[in-house]
């Protein structure tokens, strides 16, 4: 599919040049976005799909508002942020309730009185 659209960028552009377009982080964002994680795990094609709409929706509708296209790479980034907090946060909240356990067992313990 990569390859397909290079063709097609290439007879639009009728040019063929690695920096036309900002292509890398709108694919990864799409991806990321679309469910997949970065440190491996289970995307969806569906989900993909929806996310570089989504992200197209961006690019296209911050002008329109008379916005600067440096927001939208912005905007997107901050998803990109988000979204990878929101994978995480079921991890997160378990690490930080195990450690918090943790702290309580040794306070508990400290306050015992030694057997004689």
């Amino acid at each position: 599919m990569a390859a397909v659209a290079g063709f097609y960028s290439a007879g639009q552009f009728q040019i063929g040049s690695p920096i036309i377009g900002n292509y890398a982080l709108e694919s990864i964002a799409a991806a990321v976005l679309g469910g997949a994680s970065l440190a491996g795990g289970k995307g969806s094609f569906v989900g993909t799909l929806l996310a570089a709409l989504f992200l197209t929706l961006i690019d296209n509708v911050l002008p329109l508002f008379q916005q600067a296209t440096e927001y939208a790479q912005m905007t997107i980034g901050v998803l990109i942020l988000v979204a990878l907090v929101l994978y995480q946060a079921p991890d997160l909240i378990a690490q930080a309730r195990s450690n918090w356990s943790g702290v309580g067992r040794l306070r508990s313990r400290r306050d015992e009185v030694p057997a004689a």
